[in-house]
């Protein structure tokens, strides 16, 4: 997962024309001083901000599928019971790692 600075150094890359040398400083003086340096003004760092979390978002929505495509909880859950043991704590621990994942699905496509 990038960083937002991370994610604005790239969005500065996209529309900087000098050398690769004066890059470093021109992303400091377009993140600073905004507008005054035809840099970053208000909206843009919103628009960047937003654009940002929506792709912070969908990275965990990923991550939360891809925990679901490789640990399918109700057969875990399933298959504690058929040794005829007691797993209290491991059935409790998967039941609730399923209901967290759940939740932070349905929060996050709202």
């Amino acid at each position: 997962m990038k960083t937002f600075k991370d994610f604005l150094i790239s969005k500065h890359a996209d529309q900087y024309h000098g050398t690769d040398d004066d890059m470093p400083d021109d992303f400091e003086r377009w993140l600073y001083m905004g507008v005054e340096y035809l840099g970053l003004d208000n909206d843009d760092l919103i628009k960047y901000a937003d654009e940002y979390a929506e792709i912070q978002k969908q990275e965990i929505v990923e991550e939360i599928e891809r925990l679901e495509d490789n640990y399918d909880f109700n057969t875990i859950h399933a298959s504690s019971k058929l040794d005829g043991t007691e797993h209290t704590n491991k059935d409790f621990y998967i039941q609730a790692l399923s209901d967290i994942l759940n939740h932070l699905k349905q929060t996050l496509n709202k």
